[in-house]
């Protein structure tokens, strides 16, 4: 053994450098792997989506059932054939969606999508809850309700979302409950499920917001009601606006009240433009020139030589849409004003209305 204590695998850093050598070789030999087998399984995928797609034209055209399609497959085709669905349910409307969606609603692979949603992994819960929703298979509503306390949140949050697609209107609160309970439920993940429910959710968000004291759930809901333009809550989210000292809440409510073009907001809304902070000014100008209020045009044209851009350039867009008068006062700014500042937004408003 003379030889091995005299050489240099005695020594520990030349241990350490072949060490990290086979390291890396093992490595390198993982990757390979991994790419042949993505490699094999995107090959029978194509194959697979290929044969698929004549069957699929067949079936719309009314020459094979739901049951006949899925029976011509494995077991373990089902996840490559859920694939090959997904983009139909997204993209196809009407009658040819009820015939795409029958494919799952109608046959073993519901069942299949349910004991995953119900027993599988974390990624086969949050794909199970993916396509029931994608599907709107309405059997599964009792289930997906289930796995709105799913102990993972993105499982939860996708039960939420299939919910949503399925207008599921009287799980709206116990979607806002776990809202509140999950760290992990960010604001613009609530707002997607919100916003899937369409405009039907309307009357129940109202409902919660007679009744809801966490004011930065109450900006979330006041987004909703702005964006579907629902009159009925212009009281309401006026009434916040008038009551409450929480700046956020009040830039949203200014928001949501121009987006439904709330009439009866308008002195509320004059009030607006006296306030300091720059952020509210614009707001407000913004609602007035979409609502309508000649009224405030001297207080539009002071406001046009703000020191803000944002307000200078609200400004010249509420004169612009509010009537001739303002049109010819922004070309009057563009012509004779020595303020630069207001020039500039008088002169980008009046070339993207005459863009448009």
């Amino acid at each position: 053994m003379d030889w091995y204590v005299g050489s240099n695998f005695n020594n520990p850093i030349i241990l350490l450098v072949w060490g990290l050598a086979f390291l890396v070789i093992l490595l390198v030999i993982y990757c390979f792997w991994l790419r042949l087998i993505y490699n094999l399984k995107e090959k029978k995928r194509k194959k697979i989506f290929l044969i698929w797609e004549e069957m699929i034209f067949e079936y719309l055209d009314r020459k094979k059932t739901p049951s006949e399609i899925v029976e011509s497959m494995s077991k373990s085709e089902y996840n490559y054939f859920l694939d090959f669905l997904e983009n139909y349910l997204i993209t196809i409307k009407g009658e040819d969606l009820e015939r795409i969606a029958a494919l799952i609603t109608k046959t073993k692979l519901f069942f299949y999508l349910i004991d995953n949603l119900k027993r599988g992994s974390k990624q086969k819960r949050k794909l199970a809850a993916h396509f029931l929703g994608l599907a709107r298979a309405g059997k599964s509503k009792e289930f997906l309700e289930e796995g709105l306390n799913d102990r993972d949140d993105s499982v939860a949050y996708n039960c939420a979302l299939a919910l949503a697609k399925l207008g599921a209107i009287d799980i709206v609160n116990d979607i806002l409950i776990q809202y509140r309970q999950r760290k992990k439920y960010s604001s613009d993940l609530l707002l997607n499920v919100l916003f899937d429910f369409g405009n039907n959710i309307c009357p129940p968000l109202l409902q919660q917001l007679e009744e809801e004291k966490d004011e930065f759930l109450c900006i979330l809901i006041i987004d909703v009601l702005g964006y579907y333009r629902y009159y009925s809550a212009g009281e309401k989210i006026l009434d916040f606006l008038n009551k409450s000292t929480n700046r956020e809440l009040r830039i949203h409510c200014l928001k949501a009240i121009g987006r439904m073009e709330y009439i009866e907001a308008l002195p509320a809304i004059r009030k607006c433009l006296d306030e300091h902070d720059w952020v509210i000014r614009s707001q407000a100008i913004q609602s007035i020139g979409k609502i309508g209020d000649v009224s405030v045009e001297k207080k539009l044209i002071e406001n046009l030589y703000c020191e803000n851009w944002w307000v200078r350039y609200r400004a010249a867009e509420a004169l612009f849409n509010l009537s001739e008068s303002g049109k010819k006062i922004l070309e009057k700014v563009v012509d004779q004003s020595k303020d630069k500042k207001a020039t500039i937004a008088a002169q980008i408003v009046l070339t993207e209305k005459a863009m448009v």
